[in-house]
C-alpha cells in the first residue's frame, strides 16, 4: 500500500480515522483528568457557597422559628398545670357569679407532626351574661389555653322542670413531642 498512490478521498477517510483515534487518546491520557478536575472543583466552589451561605440561613430559621413559637406560645402550657389552674380559674368564677359547672372531664390529647394538642370540654350553665365574662375571662385575661369553640344552648332540666343556659367550650393547649420527651427523662 502506498501512500501516495491512495486516492484523496481515502486519505481524508484514514486521516479522519486517525485523528478520531488521537482525540480519544488525548483525552484518555490527558484531558480526561483536567475534565474531572473541572467538575470537582465546580461541585467544590458550589458545596463553599452553600457553606457560606449556612450560617446566615440558620439565622434566618432560627429567626423564623422564634416568630413561629411566640405566636404559638399562648397555646404552649403545661398540661398538669393548666388543668389545675383552669379549674381554679372557672370554679372561682362560678362561684362569684351565680354560675354552675356542670362537667370538667380530664384533658384529651391528640397527636399532629410534632405537636401534642390538648383539648378540654367545660359546661357551664347559668345566665348569659355571666356565661359571656367567662368566655371573654378565658379568652383574654387568663392564661389557661386558648378557647377554641364555644356553643351556647339551652336545654330542658328535667329535675327543675325550666329550661337552662347551657355554655360549652372547648380550651386548647398545645405541647411539642420534643419537650414531652424532655419530661419524661
Amino acid at each position: 500500500m502506498n501512500w501516495s498512490s491512495l486516492s484523496y478521498k481515502t486519505k481524508n477517510n484514514y486521516l479522519l480515522a486517525g485523528g478520531l483515534l488521537f482525540l480519544l487518546l488525548s483525552y484518555w491520557l490527558a484531558f480526561n483528568k483536567t475534565v474531572d478536575l473541572y467538575f470537582t472543583n465546580r461541585n467544590l466552589k458550589t458545596k463553599l457557597i452553600i457553606a457560606q451561605e449556612a450560617p446566615e440561613k440558620r439565622r434566618m430559621m432560627d429567626v423564623k422559628s422564634n416568630a413561629l413559637k411566640e405566636k404559638l406560645s399562648s397555646y404552649f402550657t403545661d398540661s398538669l398545670k393548666t388543668q389545675d389552674r383552669l379549674l381554679e380559674v372557672v370554679s372561682n368564677f362560678c362561684q362569684k357569679n351565680n354560675l354552675l359547672l356542670k362537667e370538667f372531664p380530664y384533658e384529651k390529647y391528640h397527636e399532629e407532626k410534632e405537636f401534642v394538642i390538648g383539648t378540654t370540654e367545660l359546661k357551664v350553665e347559668g345566665a348569659f351574661v355571666n356565661l359571656l365574662k367567662l368566655v371573654y375571662l378565658l379568652e383574654q385575661k387568663e392564661a389557661v389555653g386558648r378557647v377554641s369553640s364555644s356553643s351556647f344552648d339551652t336545654v330542658f332540666d328535667n329535675k327543675r322542670k325550666k329550661k337552662v343556659l347551657v355554655l360549652t367550650l372547648y380550651l386548647q393547649t398545645l405541647r411539642i413531642k420534643s419537650d414531652k420527651l424532655k419530661e419524661n427523662k
